[in-house]
């Protein structure tokens, strides 16, 4: 008996059979296989319902009785086998059924003298009447080529091609077909975990839904990196319509980037669903914080400003070859831009063929604007020795300037980076640190923070500097539930709470901290900070993350609780804040180019009272950075027309003495809503009820006055009121 070849490639069709025909009416679908010159055409017929031929419990698939043998050796033919023997027939139509047992068709090809690519084809319109059809083509173990995968659509396509070259000995195609099949939908159907901080666990819920008709059989699941580690490894059932949920893991042990694939390899489609994963791991569990007063920072007795995204620096770095003509020990440089004076933020340094080296002398600027420079070596240089230059210079844009070599009688003058001889291999402008101003304005929650229920609602950065400072006195008082509002029972739900109306320093201390975790969930500062565990055994807080203690702690403040300490939740609350301080310092890179963002200053190791967490997996909003206008902005009102509220809202560019009036069209004020009042820089609102009003047409005026700079501005807009 000749030895059969199988080459290990599957096609999924999904087969269509005609519509209209009779319950006994038996489809009979013509099957062409060719080698490009040589082709035979195979007839097998399938009853409309389900499965034919010899059904019984013995033989669960079924396939025909051997019938006659096909050509000899050296002609290209094919026909319809019921077994792995050599015996073929070119019709093999079958007329019963039995539910969803599988049919079972054997083709075996011989190739000829040819031994190219085997091409089969069917007739083009068919229907999806009779369920699924696989065509199959399978390797033995001593066959050399690899294992090749084909996919065609009976209903779109009307061929496909298996390509060679192939044996003289004969392969078997195996035809198969049943009338329901699993599915498989994954959602999501990949997933980054972004940044994820050593020590700190990120997970990720996977729904595998059976969108077929037939129990989804998950045989094996399997990871490429045990870093990603699933919940299960199979086999896992799930029935028509219904779901499986796989977890996966992401726990780093080593800083940087991972990529890996979850494998599923089940009964439905194509037999395996690969879901992309991917993760970056922070270098160190490094946090940061700030605390109640550092959010209200003063600057000469005022809180910090916006600092504007405007480059107000240059780092650059020049390379100069050493020309002929030497011997030179100087390179004179007049560089276009100061030079900045700060060995620690702005380092000045020098490097011969590409060595730092301290053998040189770089005496002071020997102008008074520290732009020119001699640059001195002890010994004479080398025709062809590269002398590198990185610094700072004080002005937002690139770096230029003019140099020669010394000594020399005339001096050849050259233009930096454009002469031969130099070359820039970084020139980039750099923006100023953010200030206080930036992290209030940029950090704040877009849905604002809330200290209980109905009590303090803070829409704004503004509304929180207003509660946090009161003309730079801070809170103090006594922690406590929020009970009174300038000495009167507090029944309302309000936008601010300076410290004249209620002093409390358990209140100052939980907007910080809903400040932090907020800015930590949305990556402005390394996320995971919600997810810490707070560590003081005895402590009524012990065990609990710091997102738990942060929702624990409203309805404590919102209806007083006698038996509750509010001194302990304070001092844990400023603690927490306190744990990871430090200068301001944006991530790299880019980190205050669109999106402030700021690295962590102080390793979770360091802190004794906090643990490691669980960090769910979050996606990363990429929210605008506040913008200072250049002008003063008088914003047109919303809604418009209006009954009886509506929204004024304007943007100051630097601190200003504000008066915003209403009047009637014939000039009449009607309404002071802002009297000379001073605000800060950035955007302001303000809510006007005209209830005591008729319907018309209203004005509303803005005057400002700069602090700054002194100017000026007075802006009108229409309103109109319709009851």
């Amino acid at each position: 008996m000749k030895k059969i070849i199988m080459f290990s490639v599957l096609s999924v069709l999904t087969l269509a059979f005609f519509l209209g025909q009779a319950v006994n009416a038996q489809p009979i679908i013509n099957l062409t296989v060719s080698d490009g010159v040589n082709s035979v055409v195979l007839d097998f017929g399938l009853h409309p319902s389900a499965t034919a031929g010899l059904d019984s419990i013995l033989f669960p698939r079924e396939r025909e009785l051997p019938p006659m043998p096909p050509p000899n050796e050296g002609i290209f033919d094919a026909r319809f086998t019921g077994s792995y023997l050599l015996a073929g027939s070119l019709s093999d139509i079958r007329l019963k059924h039995s539910g969803d047992q599988l049919d079972t068709w054997n083709v075996t090809v011989q190739t000829g003298v040819l031994h190219g690519s085997v091409t089969l084809s069917w007739p083009a319109g068919l229907s999806s009447s009779s369920g699924f059809l696989k065509i199959m083509t399978h390797e033995s173990i001593s066959d050399p080529y690899p294992e090749r995968l084909y996919v065609a659509n009976m209903l779109t396509q009307t061929s496909i091609t298996i390509p060679g070259p192939f044996s003289n000995e004969p392969f078997v195609l195996k035809i198969i077909r049943t009338t329901n099949a699993a599915g498989i939908n994954v959602d999501p159907t990949s997933k980054n975990f972004g940044t994820v901080l050593i020590g700190l666990t990120a997970q990720q819920v996977f729904t595998v839904t059976n969108t077929g008709d037939r129990n989804l059989n998950i045989d094996e699941i399997s990871t490429s990196d045990p870093l990603f580690a699933i919940s299960s490894v199979g086999p896992e059932v799930v029935a028509p319509s219904e779901t499986f949920e796989l977890t996966v893991s992401f726990a780093p042990i080593v800083s940087g980037s991972y990529n890996g694939d979850i494998t599923l390899s089940h009964n439905a489609g194509d037999y395996s669903t690969v879901i992309p994963v991917q993760a970056d791991a922070g270098a160190g569990t490094m946090f940061r914080t700030f605390t109640a007063n550092e959010l209200v920072t003063l600057t000469g007795g005022k809180l910090q400003k916006l600092v504007k995204r405007k480059a107000d620096k240059v780092e650059f770095s020049v390379n100069f070859t050493v020309p002929a003509g030497g011997p030179f020990n100087k390179l004179h440089v007049e560089w276009g831009s100061p030079l900045l004076n700060n060995p620690l933020s702005f380092p000045h340094v020098v490097k011969l063929n590409d060595v730092a080296t301290t053998a040189y002398t770089i005496l002071p600027a020997i102008d008074n604007a520290a732009k020119k420079f001699d640059y001195t070596f002890p010994a004479d240089l080398t025709e062809g020795d590269v002398v590198t230059i990185h610094a700072w210079a004080a002005k937002g844009k690139q770096q230029k300037g003019k140099y020669w070599w010394l000594p020399a009688l005339k001096p050849a003058k050259l233009v930096m980076g454009v002469a031969p001889g130099s070359a820039f291999t970084l020139n980039m402008p750099r923006l100023p640190m953010p200030s206080y101003g930036n992290v209030v304005a940029e950090m704040f929650p877009t849905a604002g923070i809330a200290i209980g229920t109905g009590k303090l609602k803070m829409l704004s950065f503004k509304d929180m500097l207003k509660t946090l400072n009161e003309k730079g006195v801070n809170h103090s008082g006594t922690p406590g539930a929020l009970l009174l509002f300038g000495g009167k029972p507090w029944v309302k739900e309000l936008k601010a709470a300076p410290q004249s109306k209620h002093n409390n320093v358990l209140m100052a201390n939980l907007i910080a901290f809903k400040f932090n975790l907020n800015a930590s969930a949305n990556n402005y500062i390394p996320n995971g900070l919600g997810e810490l565990k707070y560590h003081n055994p005895g402590n009524d807080l012990d065990g609990k993350t710091l997102n738990t203690i942060a929702i624990e702690a409203d309805p404590k403040m919102t209806i007083e609780d006698l038996a509750f300490d509010y001194a302990n939740l304070n001092a844990v609350v400023a603690a927490i804040n306190g744990a990871f301080t430090g200068a301001i310092d944006t991530a790299k890179p880019l980190g205050f180019a669109a999106t402030l963002k700021l690295s962590g200053v102080k390793a979770l190791a360091s802190v004794p009272f906090l643990r490691p967490g669980t960090l769910a997996a979050i996606s990363n909003p990429t929210p605008s950075p506040v913008e200072i206008p250049e002008n003063f902005v008088l914003n047109q009102n919303y809604p418009n027309p209006f009954n009886p509220t509506t929204t004024i809202e304007f943007s100051l560019p630097e601190d200003a003495i504000v008066t915003l009036k209403v009047y009637n069209m014939l000039g009449q004020e009607v309404a002071t809503l802002i009297n000379r009042e001073e605000l800060s820089y950035g955007p302001e609102y303000v809510s006007f009820d005209a209830s005591s009003l008729s319907s018309g047409v209203y004005i509303y005026r803005l005057t400002a006055e700069g602090l700054e700079t002194g100017a000026k501005t007075a802006i009108m807009k229409k309103m109109v009121l319709m009851k």
